[in-house]
């Protein structure tokens, strides 16, 4: 999937001008990669019929054996339908409805594997940050992590998360986290150094106070 640019930030942000990758990211869960299901070992199926051949029941019972495994077989999922859901939630992100996006995210999970899918997760923390809802946007950020630890986005936009929530050390962390993974992205080097002006304000401030009390 190629990524759509998500909107700017305003100007009376403290952050970069543009501080959130964009929307969708490559394919995911791609059904190549999936396993194919594995299929009756010759070497343990029941004796041969008549002339070498299985007899009736062993078919029979071999199909049943494939019914009941496939019937077991949850954790494939339908990527196809995963990648489906998620186009049509970017789309009503794009569109300013990030709650109705909510609902095809939640909906393309039911089709995920069964840890869940960590692009998935990552466009729930936009839509929940375009909600306002940081907490909630910082969780699906950490959850698409847990999955994809060196995610250098996730990073940096749960970075923001923290800066927005006033977390100075925790967005400093992770925008460092990011650009050890990425170091070629202007934005996070410039995340990471706008959090360096409260602190030098503050230590401006605390030197000009102590500058009245000695005078």
């Amino acid at each position: 999937m190629a990524k759509v640019p998500a909107t700017p930030v305003a100007q009376s942000e403290p952050v970069a001008p543009v501080v959130e990758p964009t929307l969708e990211r490559a394919p995911v869960n791609d059904p190549l990669s999936l396993a194919a299901k594995p299929t009756p070992d010759a070497t343990q199926r029941s004796p041969m019929g008549v002339d070498g051949e299985e007899s009736v029941d062993d078919i029979l019972a071999e199909l049943n054996a494939i019914n009941l495994e496939g019937e077991d077989d949850t954790s494939l999922g339908d990527p196809d339908k995963v990648v489906e859901l998620m186009h049509e939630g970017n789309a009503l992100i794009s569109a300013g409805q990030p709650e109705a996006a909510l609902a095809k995210y939640n909906e393309s999970l039911k089709f995920a594997e069964e840890e869940g899918d960590p692009e998935v997760f990552f466009n729930m923390g936009i839509a929940y940050k375009a909600k306002g809802e940081l907490a909630k946007a910082a969780a699906e950020y950490e959850r698409a992590l847990e999955l994809t630890p060196q995610d250098a986005e996730a990073l940096n936009n749960l970075g923001n998360i923290r800066k927005d929530q006033k977390k100075y050390d925790e967005a400093i962390g992770h925008f460092e986290s990011s650009i050890k993974i990425f170091p070629d992205n202007p934005n996070t080097h410039n995340n990471r150094g706008l959090l360096n002006a409260p602190e030098k304000e503050l230590s401006e401030a605390v030197e000009t106070a102590m500058g009245v009390i000695a005078y």
